[in-house]
């Protein structure tokens, strides 16, 4: 065992302390520690290496289809909404084209020529030849 002489910090067992040439100290070899060590049991790598290695590469097979599961949903869901878009815009040209033939439509049936010939024609109106006012 190493003392602590002349304030020196304690060494590891596989250190020693270097001098330089100091003759004033005195250097102390360690000993070899008498106890025996424990055989350190090595893991078996094979099995349990392998075993490790199938668990990654299932949680990523596990993951990679996932993401494809979802991501083959998603576009399903896109697909359908894109579907109803296009319905939609098909529905609202129609109705555009619809209200554009009904404001012709309103247009012809107020025209003044129209209603002087159904006045003529279906009531057995005339026209005035002269006008006539009436003041009361």
């Amino acid at each position: 065992m190493v003392t602590r002489k002349n304030g020196r910090p304690p060494m590891w067992t596989s250190q020693k302390y270097y001098t330089y040439g100091s003759a004033a100290i005195q250097e102390e070899e360690a000993p070899v520690p008498s106890r025996p060590r424990k055989p350190v049991a090595k893991p078996k790598k094979s099995a349990e290496g392998k075993n490790i290695v199938l668990r990654r590469v299932a949680f990523f097979a596990c993951l990679v289809l996932s993401l494809v599961f979802v991501n083959v949903a998603l576009s399903e869901l896109y697909f359908v909404r894109a579907q109803a878009l296009v319905k939609l815009k098909n529905l609202e040209a129609q109705a555009l084209d619809e209200n554009e033939t009904l404001k012709i439509d309103v247009e012809r049936l107020r025209s003044p020529e129209r209603i002087t010939s159904i006045a003529e024609k279906k009531l057995g109106m005339q026209t005035a030849r002269s006008n006539i006012y009436v003041r009361e």
